[in-house]
């Protein structure tokens, strides 16, 4: 079989150009497989690689009928092999995709597509036949008649395109942009990622060295293709390797957190990857009786990122599912961020090392592909080895910066270090390098200052989490004023439905006595939150500064506040504590 020459990190090749290779040189091959039903053969969408060309040759001919190239194309689709059409359809006809999240009809998400959406200034929205009711809904309430709306799968107006054998429109140049990701930023002020052709390859290329993979592995999983991880960190390389990429809806595995590792399984998949409280939920709900039916052998790559990484999460989870064929080296810690395309680091088992006394640290590998520094975030001077400060990045796969913005991209990416020039891109990550691994510490703006002592919220979120099975998967932790200058931490936490009105006093209590007895806290304020309730960027990263805002503002949605939640809640803002 012929390869497609465009594995080097180094390459001008676009995505654009490496599927329209594959799809001479393998055209029968699956390029992206959506599974419903892990169990089921009668719930499968598939689409060869030729079949993937084709249809995204047909929405590229369609959008250029109306609209010019660099045009801002909104992405609002359901999980499936739809999205990947329309994402490269975007691509092929030298249009900017904008990836985000299928409209629900829940307030805060719709009102923050609608920022996106006039941010980015999109002129189409393109999305399935499925996605056209939530989308048309959505556009009504939020006033948003010029856009116009695409079904990408409608035959009627795909008959329209050219034929569909077609070569892409015109060919790509590399530094054109290729994605705004969305990440940071409030609901009304959104800030998009530049990402240009060149640096999503070049990141992709980065990412399959540190990975090792190879043509004909399988990637999958079940994160959201708007989600950056799922979009560019687990579709983007099977595309570029000419292999498959299987795709799971994310509602199919939070009600059965099985079905992801049946997925693995049942499909051969090799890369699959998640936040940690997936692995998490997998230790917890998955029965003895659902395990002994998992063959895990095969699945090389089980990636952890986009939240801290718990070194007992691992170990338990590693513990688990040797006993269904994981080897012991599968596990991949790995960090990313949406402003360098999402992938700068992995490592191969866990290594873990004490940071602020005895908390334990993952380890995510060397950097790849990119020059980095960790330097104090005051002065800007570079730390020794070992200790402490910011991480700052540079090289081709960091990205331009934010879309019109250019007072944040001055402060992001254009960052200078005596001695060491400018161009760096500030990550707001605490971080040390010991022994060329990068150990990832937390936020510097979320860290929380109690009694002159560094607090790291995720810290207080997992605490809380591992002692009181009744919470959900997620929370946020933060520091509110508490009068005269100081600050009290507040840990706002989903709660499972189950939990009655009556229990949640006790647990509230009790969870304030956990943080005390495990980490030496006092909390001034808990907050018990419905399911969804947590913030979060594309990437999966708690938006924990927003979960304040809402906070102080009265906004955030909650079950109970206990008292000392309940004096704080609604009230003016006090300054966030920064190192």
């Amino acid at each position: 079989m012929n390869e497609c020459d465009c594995t080097s990190g180094e390459t001008k090749s676009t995505l654009v150009t490496v599927v329209s290779q594959w799809a001479k040189i393998h055209s029968d091959q699956p390029a992206v497989i959506f599974v419903r039903n892990p169990n089921s053969d009668e719930s499968i969408d598939s689409l060869t690689y030729l079949q993937l060309h084709e249809k995204a040759c047909q929405v590229a001919a369609l959008l250029s009928r109306s609209h010019p190239r660099g045009s801002r194309v909104l992405l609002l689709y359901p999980q499936g092999v739809e999205f990947v059409a329309g994402f490269l359809g975007c691509l092929y006809a030298g249009m900017v995709a904008v990836p985000a999240p299928l409209p629900t009809g829940r307030e805060q998400e719709d009102r923050r597509i609608g920022g996106i959406a006039a941010d980015s200034g999109a002129v189409a929205v393109l999305t399935s036949s499925i996605g056209v009711e939530p989308v048309r809904r959505w556009m009504r309430a939020a006033g948003s008649p010029r856009l116009e709306l695409v079904a990408s799968d409608d035959p009627e107006l795909l008959s329209l395109g050219r034929e569909p054998a077609s070569e892409p429109i015109d060919p790509i140049d590399p530094d054109s942009l290729a994605v705004l990701q969305y990440t940071s930023g409030s609901t009304n002020e959104p800030k998009g990622v530049m990402v240009s052709h060149r640096a999503m390859v070049t990141n992709v290329a980065n990412h399959v060295s540190a990975f090792s993979l190879s043509a004909g592995m399988r990637t999958g999983g079940w994160l959201p293709l708007y989600h950056d991880m799922g979009l560019l960190a687990t579709l983007a390389p099977a595309l570029f390797l000419g292999s498959a990429c299987v795709l799971l809806d994310v509602h199919t595995f939070l009600k059965r957190p099985v079905s992801w590792l049946r997925l693995i399984d049942r499909f051969d998949i090799a890369y699959s990857a998640a936040p940690n409280f997936a692995y998490e939920m997998c230790c917890k709900r998955i029965s003895d009786d659902e395990l002994s039916t998992l063959d895990l052998s095969r699945w090389r790559c089980a990636v952890s990122g986009s939240e801290p990484i718990h070194a007992e999460t691992m170990r338990q989870f590693a513990h688990r599912f040797a006993e269904a064929g994981l080897g012991a080296d599968a596990l991949r810690p790995a960090y990313g961020l949406a402003e360098a395309v999402v992938f700068v680091s992995a490592a191969t088992g866990l290594r873990t090392e004490p940071v602020g006394g005895d908390r334990e640290v993952v380890g995510c590998g060397p950097v790849e592909g990119l020059e980095a520094q960790v330097v104090d975030p005051v002065t800007m001077a570079p730390r020794p080895d070992g200790e402490t400060g910011e991480l700052l990045l540079r090289g081709s796969s960091v990205c331009a910066g934010y879309w019109r913005n250019e007072a944040a991209t001055h402060r992001t990416f254009r960052a200078g270090v005596p001695g060491h020039g400018s161009g760096w891109l500030r990550t707001g990550d605490l971080a040390a390098v010991r022994d060329g691994q990068l150990f990832l510490v937390g936020r510097i703006k979320e860290t929380l200052i109690v009694h002159g002592r560094n607090v790291h919220p995720h810290d207080l979120e997992h605490e809380v989490r591992l002692h009181h099975p009744e919470l959900g998967h997620v929370g946020a932790a933060f520091a509110v004023s508490a009068g005269g200058g100081a600050e009290q931490v507040i840990i706002t936490h989903e709660v499972s439905a189950s939990v009655t009105p009556e229990r949640m006093q006790s647990l509230t209590v009790a969870m304030r006595r956990t943080v005390a007895r495990e980490l030496g806290v006092a909390v001034g304020g808990i907050g018990l939150l419905p399911k969804g309730s947590v913030r979060r960027t594309t990437s999966g990263k708690i938006r924990r500064l927003s979960m304040r805002e809402l906070f102080c503002d009265g906004r955030l949605e909650h079950v109970y506040l206990d008292r000392g939640a309940q004096a704080s809640f609604g009230a003016r803002p006090g300054k966030v504590s920064v190192p």
